[in-house]
């Protein structure tokens, strides 16, 4: 997020807080690319309170809800997101997309997904797919 910040990359912004969330609560890519602020990322406590990332079970693919929240770390790299980033990534919309399309909807998952493993790339030199976050997390859990 601080080269992001830097150049004002709002792409790279976007990125930060994908993989930020992936970092904390690999989710499959279906459920990362369609989260929808107010219904998904909310704050149930209000401004400055924790996020919480919650997926009902008819949005999932095991029909288990899933639910976290996220520690200060991330919270800041969303706020950093909305606050500084996001309104330009809209382009006119108003649309609740965490990570919205170049023109209605949200970003394409292909896209997105290919965006992160290109930039966990360029950044580490490690090759990882979104998908590849879930299996790394069942291995640390396991």
């Amino acid at each position: 997020m601080r080269e992001a910040d830097a150049i004002r990359d709002r792409g790279l912004a976007q990125l930060a807080v994908a993989i930020g969330i992936l970092s904390v609560f690999p989710v499959r890519l279906g459920n990362l690319g369609t989260i929808r602020i107010g219904e998904n990322l909310i704050r149930p406590g209000g401004p400055g309170t924790p996020y919480w990332l919650v997926f009902s079970r008819y949005d999932v693919k095991n029909r288990i809800r899933l639910e976290t929240v996220f520690d200060a770390d991330v919270a800041k790299l969303i706020d950093n997101y909305i606050d500084n980033h996001f309104n330009v990534l809209l382009r006119g919309a108003n649309e609740p997309w965490l990570f919205p399309g170049m023109k209605c909807g949200h970003k394409g998952l292909a896209t997105l997904s290919g965006q992160i493993t290109k930039r966990i790339e360029k950044a580490t030199g490690l090759f990882i797919t979104v998908h590849q976050f879930r299996h790394a997390a069942a291995a640390l859990i396991l």
